[in-house]
Parts: structure tokens; C-alpha cells; sequence
């Protein structure tokens, strides 16, 4: 939100610049770069400890002679006007954006970006690496539509973030189509988080143990339900559980191979998954592990 001050009299820039180091709250690791002062604006970079912000200060002149950049400043309701940056007006960015989907013919778009802590031993949120470009707005908001109607059934946190992981997955260039996503959204509403865990296990048995640091059983022989007891301690002894959560996955077409038939020591480390399996452990990812 901007507001205007009108001032009859105009400091030096020298005398501003005095006034803004002094006044200004500024934190961060290199305080020096993080006041830039001009004749015409004052740009301030600073955190919260745990929030990158940036806040601005600019004259008339100034937001007149750049209206493609600074007229966002000077709006405080979205969207802007149609008319804010002048009728021939298109924004040009020129930070790095990753784009999650081909464009279709026009210059309309979304664009988010991160305005929220992440570990500072990753990157710092003004860094712009969390800049994406959303193209296919159709498509993004149906998912984000169903997933908040799902969210408000909802209060547990390994659900929660599934559907944060599909509304973002919604939007890449290997998202399924449209029907597809909202019948694995039917699935993400029906499932617990024990299906979804135990279909994570079934897509890669060693993987799940390795990631888990839990010890692989030494079996050579056996049905498959003695992998998912030992992998999931939570439902060991508990074989009528594992075949309702098993019927569920079977029924929805996501895994092939029954759990209490006997099997050799390579069916049992063998992934059960189906494609559509696959492809909705895919959609339901989180998006970070698919960003070299």
C-alpha cells in the first residue's frame, strides 16, 4: 500500500540520505547496499529476522517517468486499474521466472512469488528464485478451488500439504490434464494419509526403508503385507487394516498385485504401483524435489 506526502520544502540529497540511515529500520548482512537513495527515490531492503521486505519511497516525477515499474506502488487495491499503466503499457520482467506452462496466444498471466521465510541456508526470498510464472489460469484455478474446498474438511497436516503439493503440480509442464487432476483430487479427498503413505512404500520398497532408516526384514519368501507391517510399524499385527487400505488403492486402479498371496524374495521388493499410481504419487510430490 502506498501513501502520498506532499512537502513544500525539498532537503538535499546529501541531508535525505543523513535522514534515512538514521530513521530507517534496517536489518540485514550488508546494511550498506540496502539503502539506495536517488534524487528522485528511496529504496529500502531489510527482514524481519524472518521476512525479506523491500519498501519504496518515490516522488511524483519519478512514478511518472516510470510507469511500467512503479505504478503497483502507487495502488493500494488489486487488481490495478485497467487504465494504471496507460493503454500501450506491458509489463517486461527482467528477473529470472520459472515458466510451469507453455502460454497459450496473449500477454495475460500470473505470476507468484514467494513473500514468506524460507532457511537462510537456502535463499533469501528477495533473491527471486521462488519467482514462478503461472500460465494456464483456467487449469490452476479448478485445483485450487477443489483443494481449498478440501482443506476445510481437514485439519491434518500430511493432508494439508498434499494438496499444497497438487495445486502447485496442477500448473507443470507434465501436469495430467484437467480430469484427470480432479479425479485425483476425488482420490487426495478420500484417502488418510496411511493410504497414501502405504502407496509410497508399494511404488519403491527399498527406497521407503532406506529413506525411513528402517532395517530391511530378511525375508525371502512371503506375502507382501509382511513388507508394508515392518515398513509401517503402525499397522503391524493389524492384517485386516492393511487389506481395507490395500482395497481402497486396488479399487482406485493404483496398485496391481495383492498383498497375501506368497511371493519370492524379488516380488516382494518389486514395486505393486500401476501407472495411474505412479502418475498420481507424481501429482501429489512436493515440487522442490523435482527442481535440479
Amino acid at each position: 500500500m502506498a501513501t502520498r506526502r506532499t512537502s513544500t520544502a525539498k532537503p538535499s540529497t546529501g541531508a535525505r540520505r543523513s535522514a534515512a540511515g538514521a530513521d530507517l529500520w534496517v536489518e540485514g548482512d550488508d546494511k550498506g547496499d540496502f539503502i539506495r537513495l536517488g534524487e528522485r527515490a528511496l529504496r529500502v531492503r531489510t527482514d524481519d529476522d524472518e521476512v525479506d521486505l523491500a519498501y519504496y519511497f518515490v516522488d511524483d516525477d519519478a512514478a511518472a517517468a516510470s510507469p511500467d515499474r512503479l505504478v503497483f506502488l502507487l495502488h493500494d487495491t488489486w487488481p490495478l486499474p485497467a487504465d494504471a499503466g496507460g493503454s500501450e503499457t506491458v509489463f517486461s520482467h527482467s528477473v529470472p521466472v520459472r515458466t510451469v506452462r507453455l502460454a497459450p496466444p496473449g500477454t495475460d498471466c500470473t505470476f507468484s512469488v514467494r513473500l514468506c521465510w524460507q532457511s537462510p541456508d537456502l535463499y533469501r526470498n528477495l533473491d527471486l528464485i521462488g519467482a514462478v510464472q503461472l500460465i494456464g489460469e483456467d487449469a490452476f484455478m479448478d485445483a485450487l478451488t477443489t483443494a481449498a474446498q478440501i482443506a476445510d474438511r481437514t485439519s491434518r497436516a500430511e493432508k494439508l500439504e498434499v494438496l499444497r503439493n497438487a495445486v502447485v503440480n496442477s500448473v507443470m509442464p507434465d501436469a495430467p490434464d484437467v480430469d484427470t487432476q480432479q479425479l485425483f483430487f476425488d482420490m487426495i479427498d478420500r484417502f488418510t494419509p496411511t493410504h497414501v503413505r502405504m502407496l509410497q512404500l508399494l511404488s519403491d520398497p527399498p527406497g521407503w526403508f532406506d529413506r525411513h532408516g528402517t532395517p530391511r526384514p530378511n525375508s525371502s519368501m512371503g506375502p507382501k503385507a509382511g513388507i508394508i507391517e515392518a515398513g509401517m510399524p503402525e499397522l503391524a499385527g493389524r492384517r485386516d487394516l492393511i487389506d481395507r487400505y490395500a482395497g481402497a488403492l486396488t479399487t482406485a486402479g493404483l496398485i496391481n498385485q495383492s498383498l497375501t498371496g506368497m511371493m519370492t524374495e524379488n516380488g516382494l521388493w518389486a514395486p505393486a504401483t500401476t501407472p495411474l499410481g505412479v502418475e498420481f504419487l507424481a501429482f501429489i510430490a512436493d515440487p522442490e524435489s523435482k527442481v535440479d
